[in-house]
């Protein structure tokens, strides 16, 4: 079982890390993201937690990885080999 983590620990957090819970769990937003790797959403450090997951998410975006939407203010994202596959799925009908 993975151990909890504490917000202070978002600065250990990379970018590979953030790809595979997208990766799993998908479609997905920040704080979902944040709760996947232990940290708390909602906590004390709530702004730094969200800013440091938007960083990663921005340059998975920039790296064509991920894609995004933004749905009132929530940002749901999911990997890019499903925008792929949808496609596909699109063309055969």
């Amino acid at each position: 079982m993975e151990k909890k983590r504490n917000s202070l620990d978002i600065s250990k957090i990379g970018r590979i890390e953030i790809y595979r819970v997208i990766e799993k769990h998908w479609p997905i937003n920040i704080s979902g993201i944040a709760r996947e790797l232990g940290l708390n959403p909602d906590g004390e450090h709530q702004k730094r937690v969200v800013a440091r997951i938007s960083y990663h998410v921005n340059k998975l975006k920039q790296e064509e990885k991920v894609h995004t939407k933004k749905i009132d203010r929530a940002v749901v994202i999911w990997p890019h080999e499903i925008e792929k596959i949808r496609f596909i799925h699109e063309m055969l009908k």
